[in-house]
């Protein structure tokens, strides 16, 4: 799926920030203290699961059970493993003569799962499966004016942030062709539903005019079956996969450890899965607005934030210009897709056509598909001010200047955080109370 965006041209960081900032207020906090900003009326906010209206009721346990199992029945090891080779990060081509770009805090203390909880890796790795080794790919040079540092973070697995972020599969809405992105649990603060997942708004459906050929799709159409499985397990997927595969373990342990594993998205009465992204990303593929939610549903009675704890969400619009830690599970080459990695460098603001007062950020990174939704944390914070959304490909030959990878150079471009996106997480986090006055396009 090769995705159509709006032009992007840089303008003056100054003029846009003003834009993207007017209005706005720092939406960090800290589960420790009270949270005093109103709820929002989000009237750009939709139902990113289908049928956009007023919220129907939660599906019955009955149906959440069978809608769960129909997920767990979907992820076979063949269906995950082609999903891994069709990872999610959207391209476009530059305009021509594009010069270079000019130049919070999280909600708790993750909490330790109980003993016995975290699922345990039932494959020996001395039989030949995936090793924990941080294997690094060669670095692709920068873009011009766009330095950065990119890194494997196995060391760190099981400290903030890297305990929050994991890998999202779902099914995309046409083909129901599997792809993989990567999705974070966010803090819901003080009365929030504790279940909250972000990621970008192309890793949960296909906008409206986003497909290739001559039809291009005339709606929202919502990917499904998503399963989410977090830092600890990713490794241990691709070890299950390979061990099932030599006929180490059976089918009915693989399906076994994935469903102790890996994390479902909670459903509707209807049949819908539970999340929201922006009307003007759904019917018009507006990338400022590449942002969304996904609902999860608890898992032996503890929800997916009390397990693993969650990253805060700074929406302030002030991230332009600061040095910013991008992560994410690239899984298209040359990286493995069962590692996280880290880009790090300053950010720039990029327009696009000024997306009703919303921006796009820009910094450094070579991270490939499946990186897709994955994080951006100014450094030294654990707040989310952006995710990964999209890179260029140039269709012709690049510029002589302009190192490349498969014609891409390496910068990665995501929405700039501000009461846009605010709204889209409040109504997941809140979906549960009668706080959510979320007027549902």
């Amino acid at each position: 799926m090769n995705v159509s965006r709006r032009t992007l041209y840089v303008v003056g960081g100054a003029v846009v920030l003003a834009i993207a900032i007017a209005g706005v207020v720092r939406f960090a906090f800290d589960d420790d203290s009270e949270s005093d900003e109103a709820t929002p009326t989000a009237a750009n906010v939709a139902h990113a699961g289908g049928d956009s209206g007023p919220a129907p009721s939660a599906a019955s346990a009955k149906d959440q059970a069978s809608a769960e199992q129909e997920i767990e029945d979907t992820w076979t090891p063949e269906a995950i493993e082609g999903a891994f080779q069709n990872p999610s990060l959207p391209t476009v081509e530059p305009p021509p003569g594009t010069p270079a770009p000019s130049p919070s805090t999280p909600s708790n203390q993750p909490t330790p799962a109980p003993g016995g909880s975290e699922p345990p890796v039932i494959v020996n790795r001395a039989a030949g499966v995936a090793e924990a080794r941080c294997q690094q790919p060669p670095k692709l040079d920068p873009y011009p004016g766009l330095p950065y540092v990119r890194t494997c973070y196995n060391a760190a697995l099981g400290t903030r942030p890297s305990r929050w972020i994991g890998v999202l599969l779902s099914k995309t809405g046409t083909a129901k062709d599997g792809t993989v992105c990567s999705a974070t649990v966010a803090a819901s603060g003080p009365g929030g539903n504790r279940s909250v997942l972000v990621t970008a708004g192309h890793c949960v459906g296909i906008a409206k005019g986003d497909l290739d050929g001559d039809d291009p799709a005339t709606r929202w159409i919502p990917n499904s079956d998503f399963l989410w499985f977090p830092w600890g397990q990713v490794k241990a997927l691709w070890q299950h996969i390979h061990a099932y595969k030599a006929e180490q373990i059976t089918r009915a342990q693989f399906d076994a450890w994935t469903h102790s594993a890996g994390w479902k998205p909670r459903f509707y009465s209807n049949g819908n899965w539970v999340g929201f992204a922006d009307t003007r990303y759904m019917e018009g593929n507006a990338s400022a607005f590449d942002f969304a939610t996904v609902v999860l549903a608890p898992k032996g009675g503890e929800t997916v934030e009390e397990r693993f704890g969650g990253a805060g969400i700074d929406a302030s619009g002030e991230a332009a210009g600061a040095v910013i830690n991008s992560y994410g599970y690239p899984a298209e080459r040359p990286f493995p897709g069962d590692q996280l990695f880290l880009c790090t460098g300053q950010s720039k603001i990029v327009g696009s056509e000024v997306q009703a007062g919303s921006a796009e950020i820009v910094i450094g990174c070579d991270m490939t598909g499946g990186s897709s939704g994955g994080p951006w944390m100014v450094r030294g914070t654990q707040s989310i001010v952006a995710v990964n959304s999209h890179g260029w490909r140039y269709t012709g030959t690049p510029p002589p200047d302009v190192p490349t990878r498969d014609k891409q150079p390496a910068l990665m471009i995501g929405p700039h955080l501000n009461l846009d996106h605010w709204n889209i997480y409040v109504c997941a986090r809140e979906v549960d109370t009668t706080q959510t006055t979320c007027k549902l396009g």
